[in-house]
């Protein structure tokens, strides 16, 4: 709700600071959360200021900036403002738009969710020598410092909250929707009565992970034993164990994990009548060619655990995540998955297995949102993915506004015309 500060943001004392010919890149690094909505956005507000010891004349001295590893665009380094200077800029959320002049330009687009990463490389032309005026005499004095300002800022006010769900990337990545409150508060935490060892760590690693998402520990979570009181209560359900009957029963309840055999139940409308080819459990997440209602089965003789999303029975905007198992063996799969950035960034869609051999993932059962939009940017947002009918809804403007203007000409002339009579 207000522009954010690099102080804010800073790791250690002096992490904005370099000096030295060929000083290292400033870093910083910042975390966002994966249901910022940027959608057909301009950018997002920076204002970065910059010091640095000024050269004897113009030269090729820049700061050269970078985003995620790629490379934004560079400010000559003017004699005349060394003592301070200020860029602003907006961090673009679309790739396509192009630099307007030196102070504002488009960054290109954010990796949002994920850990973000500014660069700024300092680069003095006297440290090479192909700037001297004369022989043996350095463009530029040896004590060479620079700096990023503490009070540059970047503004992501203004911007809305709205996901489509379930979506286990954002939870494997960010720990969404838990995350959505830093102490957890929102959060409610359901374990068997009596967990096991492997199930109690499995709750504590979690929490710790999503604790060092947002940076501050799970004070506010609530841990109970009651699947109906979990259900019942306005808040997101982490469900670790079991999945309960009365959630088996569910029709959203796209997998059954019952000892080392999975069932995945797709309830998926054919493209056409008569259409019956089976769909395929695979790691891709891509829908095969012939949609079709399948079950399939997957029977694993090592340990198997699985990760399943759904929205709340009694609260819209509500989610469930399951992290399900059957034995200690499972729980130590699921948490060296859930340990593993490489696995971690495998996950995706609705519902994710995990395997000796790897994990897969499938987006199966209905979509929701969570979050909040207006009214006319949910229509936008909805008609952005059904270009036909945006084509039809513009032709019947077109319609309208023609035939109320035809009718106002028309009156407008009779009124003429009879006054002329």
């Amino acid at each position: 709700d207000r522009p954010i500060a690099f102080s804010e943001l800073l790791e250690y004392p002096e992490q904005l600071d370099v000096s030295g010919l060929y000083p290292k890149p400033v870093l910083v690094s910042m975390s966002l959360p994966p249901d910022l909505f940027v959608w057909r956005n301009s950018g997002i507000p920076t204002a970065i200021r910059y010091r640095y010891s000024s050269p004897r004349s113009a030269d090729d001295s820049r700061l050269s900036l970078s985003l995620n590893g790629r490379f934004v665009g560079s400010y000559l380094l003017r004699p005349e403002e060394g003592s301070s200077a200020l860029s602003r800029m907006r961090l673009a959320v679309r790739g396509s738009e192009n630099i307007s002049d030196r102070e504002r330009m488009i960054m290109p687009a954010l990796k949002l969710g994920g850990q973000n990463q500014l660069r700024f490389d300092f680069s003095f032309a006297g440290g090479s020598g192909n700037t001297q005026r004369e022989p043996c005499q350095p463009a530029v004095a040896t004590d060479v410092r620079a700096a990023i300002d503490e009070q540059s800022t970047i503004d992501f006010s203004g911007f809305h909250h709205y996901l489509e769900m379930p979506n286990l990337r954002s939870f494997a990545g960010s720990g969404f929707p838990f995350s959505k409150m830093a102490d957890l508060s929102e959060t409610i935490v359901v374990v068997p009565r009596n967990p096991s060892v492997a199930q109690t760590t499995a709750l504590f690693e979690t929490l710790a992970g999503i604790g060092s998402q947002v940076g501050y520990p799970a004070l506010g979570v609530r841990v109970v034993h009651d699947w109906n009181v979990a259900q019942a209560a306005d808040a997101d359900v982490l469900l670790i164990g079991p999945m309960p009957e009365n959630l088996r029963a569910r029709p959203d309840a796209r997998l059954l994990l019952l000892d080392a055999q999975a069932t995945l139940n797709q309830p998926r409308k054919p493209r056409y009548a008569g259409a019956t080819a089976a769909a395929v459990f695979n790691t891709t997440g891509v829908q095969p060619e012939h949609e079709a209602t399948s079950r399939v089965m997957v029977q694993s003789l090592a340990p198997m655990a699985a990760v399943v999303g759904m929205q709340s029975a009694h609260h819209p905007q509500r989610s469930v995540v399951a992290l399900l198992g059957t034995t200690d063996e499972d729980f130590e799969l699921l948490r060296e998955g859930l340990a593993d950035s490489g696995k971690r960034e495998a996950m995706r869609g609705s519902v994710v297995l995990i395997r000796e051999s790897g994990v897969a993932s499938e987006m199966v059962g209905p979509h929701y949102y969570v979050g909040y939009l207006p009214w006319w940017q949910k229509l936008w947002f909805a008609l952005s993915e059904q270009p036909v009918l945006l084509v039809l809804g513009s032709l019947l403007v077109v319609v309208i506004l023609s035939t109320l203007l035809w009718m106002g000409l028309y009156r407008v002339a009779r009124r003429r015309l009879r006054h002329v009579d």
